[in-house]
């Protein structure tokens, strides 16, 4: 009985995990596409930053994002923010990203570092899609799999009802 409770527990977590993780990498695109397309227009990075929070439809994640840039704008110090909303995110995922952020403020190499982190970040973004509409599709299979199990016993408990009673009628 425990060992059934303990896997129910651990395949809820893992779900709970996975969940996390699929949104965290969802939010991270959104806000990498935007600071490589404002870089790429030449816009500054405090600009940049005190603006980030509206690409972002998560509630939560937008208020931290809003309360992080205003601490920016007032220190200015980049790898207090980064490390700041790093604990809205997925560790493994926000470090690709932080690292990218970092070396293409600091390399010259600047476009082509964002080009190629934004390339790998929306190959992910459309793998979670992906994989969302075939969750979907599990759902409603199995939606149609129950309603045509409801509608069998509906059309067959009366057709075995009537069964049973000529059975007994004979005997």
């Amino acid at each position: 009985m425990s060992f059934i409770v303990l896997l129910i527990y651990e395949t809820l977590k893992n779900i709970s995990i996975n969940k996390k993780r699929e949104n965290s990498q969802i939010v991270l695109y959104q806000i990498f596409s935007f600071i490589n397309n404002q870089i790429n227009a030449g816009l500054r990075l405090e600009d940049i930053i005190s603006k980030i929070y509206k690409v972002v439809n998560n509630n939560e994640i937008k208020q931290h994002l809003k309360k992080e840039g205003e601490k920016y704008l007032r220190h200015y110090n980049l790898t207090e923010y980064l490390e700041n909303i790093s604990k809205k995110f997925d560790k493994e995922e926000y470090f690709s990203v932080e690292y990218a952020i970092k070396n293409a403020l600091q390399v010259g190499m600047r476009n082509e570092v964002l080009k190629y982190q934004e390339d790998m970040m929306f190959n992910k973004y459309i793998g979670i899609i992906q994989k969302k509409g075939d969750r979907n599709k599990l759902k409603i299979f199995f939606a149609g799999m129950l309603l045509a199990a409801v509608l069998i016993f509906l059309i067959s408990y009366p057709i075995f009802i009537e069964f049973m009673e000529s059975i007994e009628n004979i005997y």
